[in-house]
């Protein structure tokens, strides 16, 4: 059930992934130069499709199944029991191993037992965010994963899907009015991250289905799907600038705007529309490793960046990224490789 065009879009998403959490040319030391700093922006804003893509993709893959006759639930149970172990292994590992050069200052040893004490600390004081958030920064995405497609799975299985895209709408805004609109006059604060949990992700896996449920003739027009993309990417630049100006928020610390919505939206509507792009490319098979190079990317990122002392600082910025990418690749292959551990990855 692979789709060329939307695996060759996936290899480009995870890339922008990577680029949110290496940030070329963000280092202060790029501060004077005024181009480079609106490269960082433009990289920045333009890599936060990847993940509301990947909850499209898993939506539209969703409803392809149940196309085939399958009940909602059941097929909802399988995601369940693919994505929770990898979940609670890969939590795990990062409670175990240190993925931030800061942690290791005082040893190797030191490194080790610090993260792992604030692993178990962070467990034991709130478990609910712990099962929202696991024990790294990227994990979120699991956990949100599977919930999003509970909801979706329930409102299928009682037949009540027409109010499916409302209540995904509503947790949309209770999501944007508690994280990046926080600081609105309309807007509230939280003591968790919206990103984390149903509040997005529901909203984009249920689009997914949505468009599972289209014939390829009734789905819009590339130009439109690309009209779309650009405009989303547009606003959401738009709103990125106007949170900065009036509210002091950073431009490249939001998770989700407005424009992230029909941005999103629009790239996954491309991956349709040219769904034979890239058929048996490098960008093809590199789009199967997604979720392997997803969950250790940021566990590659420190050794790879002990590398910086042999390049060009500016230089180092482009290849950074592009290194991360290359060896979580080549550890998400090796994994799947194994059977004992293909289901890490997989």
């Amino acid at each position: 059930m692979r789709m060329p065009g939307v695996d060759v879009i996936k290899a480009i998403a995870i890339l922008g992934v990577i680029c949110i959490h290496t940030n070329p040319f963000g280092p202060k030391e790029f501060d004077s130069f005024i181009h480079l700093k609106l490269l960082f922006h433009f990289i920045n804003q333009a890599s936060k499709f990847g993940v509301p893509f990947f909850f499209i993709a898993s939506g539209f893959f969703f409803g392809r199944s149940l196309g085939k006759g399958g009940e909602p639930i059941d097929i909802f149970l399988k995601y369940f029991k693919r994505l929770l172990p990898v979940f609670i292994i890969w939590s795990a590992v990062f409670s175990l191993i240190p993925a931030n050069k800061a942690v290791m200052a005082n040893g190797i040893l030191s490194g080790f037992l610090a993260v792992t004490i604030k692993a178990i600390n962070s467990i034991i004081e709130a478990p609910f965010l712990f099962l929202m958030n696991g024990t790294w920064i990227h994990l979120w995405f699991l956990p949100a994963l599977i919930v999003g497609l509970a909801i979706v799975a329930v409102f299928l299985s009682l037949k009540i899907e027409r109010y499916l895209i409302y209540f995904a709408l509503f947790l949309f805004i209770i999501g944007l009015l508690g994280g990046a609109y926080s600081h609105l006059p309309i807007g509230f604060e939280l003591d968790f991250n919206t990103r984390n949990g149903p509040f997005f992700s529901t909203l984009f896996i249920a689009i997914g289905w949505i468009l599972s449920n289209l014939k390829r003739e009734d789905y819009p027009t590339a130009g439109a799907a690309f009209l779309m993309a650009v405009s989303g990417l547009i606003l959401q630049s738009f709103e990125a600038v106007l949170l900065l100006k009036y509210y002091g928020m950073k431009m490249h610390l939001h998770d989700y705007l407005i424009g992230t919505l029909p941005f999103a939206a629009g790239v996954f509507l491309l991956g349709l529309n040219y769904s034979e792009m890239g058929k048996e490319g490098v960008l093809q098979r590199l789009g199967k490793f997604t979720l392997g190079i997803y969950v250790s990317h940021t566990l590659i990122m420190m050794p790879v960046f002990k590398f910086r002392a042999y390049f060009d600082h500016s230089l180092f910025q482009v290849i950074y990224p592009l290194l991360v990418y290359a060896v979580s690749a080549l550890l998400t292959y090796l994994l799947l490789k194994n059977r004992f551990t293909k289901f890490l990855v997989a």
